[in-house]
């Protein structure tokens, strides 16, 4: 088990640290909770970084992803901008009256990155 495994300090490193994890955590016959327990992660961290990952794999094959929209006042959507974040790293701020073209030629090229 991974426990001896010094964690990563971030970025890609990181991300494959928690990738590993996971993927022993698949392996074991531990729930995910005993498993958290035995490396010294909480089980929210490893649930997290699963979703993240998830998502993380749906844009990487060029799947869509979903968005939720978490504001309620429909007024309050056509005035505030549009803001996009894609795995931490990257943020797209998009005005009201914005181009959908040249958004959806922007998707596609990050898509390829």
């Amino acid at each position: 088990m991974t426990t001896g495994r010094a964690r990563s300090r971030g970025g890609t490193d990181l991300a494959k640290y928690y990738r590993e994890l996971l993927e022993e955590q698949a392996e074991s016959e531990l729930s995910m909770t005993e498993f958290a327990g035995e490396v010294g992660v909480s089980a929210a961290t490893l649930y997290g970084w699963r979703r993240r990952l998830a998502a993380s794999a749906q844009v990487e094959a060029g799947e869509l992803v979903e968005v939720q929209v978490t504001d309620d006042e429909v007024g309050m959507r056509q005035r505030a901008p549009i803001v996009l974040t894609i795995d931490n790293r990257l943020r797209v701020e998009l005005e009201a009256g914005f181009d959908a073209a040249a958004l959806e030629r922007l998707l596609r090229l990050l898509s390829r990155c």
